[in-house]
């Protein structure tokens, strides 16, 4: 069981955001297709590796931790203790987010220790970083929207792992 944000179900019905947010995250697989990293897509709820596309090489797990923030931090602390140095966060819901932005995100963290993609919401869609930083994610208020409790195929973020050469 998952769920879709309270304000697309509201506006559209359940069903209707339910279709609506299964096309955004097929964006979202489609869009990582041809990124030169390792993928690892963490689900929320339940793993259905059917739902990846073929030719979409990525690892899979289930997301760790109560809230978001532990869900991020546990991530991205699983990724550098696999030796990875360059790490991206995406959700699996956002429409706009390329390939580009995300080749982006890996080369700007070749200068900066950190990325953001800033969301018109106030949030952000992607999050990278060189090294683990737990003042980000740990003892923090994120906001959580109410869900409607449907049956969804995939809730989950994405891990984008690149090493360094």
């Amino acid at each position: 069981m998952g769920g879709v944000k309270t304000r697309l179900a509201r506006d559209l019905g359940k069903e209707l955001a339910f279709k609506v947010y299964c096309k955004l995250v097929d964006n979202t697989f489609h869009q990582i297709l041809n990124i030169p990293a390792d993928k690892r897509i963490l689900f929320s709820d339940f793993q259905d590796k059917k739902i990846i596309p073929d030719g979409l090489m990525a690892s899979t797990g289930m997301q760790k931790g109560k809230d978001l923030g532990e869900r991020m931090h546990h991530a991205f602390m699983e990724g550098f203790r696999e030796g990875y140095h360059h790490i991206c966060l995406i959700g699996g819901d956002c429409y706009e987010i390329t390939g580009a932005i995300i080749n982006e995100a890996f080369d700007r963290l070749r200068d900066y220790d950190f990325v953001i993609g800033p969301a018109n919401d106030g949030g952000y869609y992607l999050i990278g970083m060189n090294g683990l930083a737990d003042s980000l994610f740990l003892n923090k208020r994120f906001i959580m929207v109410e869900l409607y409790d449907i049956s969804i195929i995939f809730s989950g973020i994405f891990l984008f792992s690149s090493r360094k050469v």
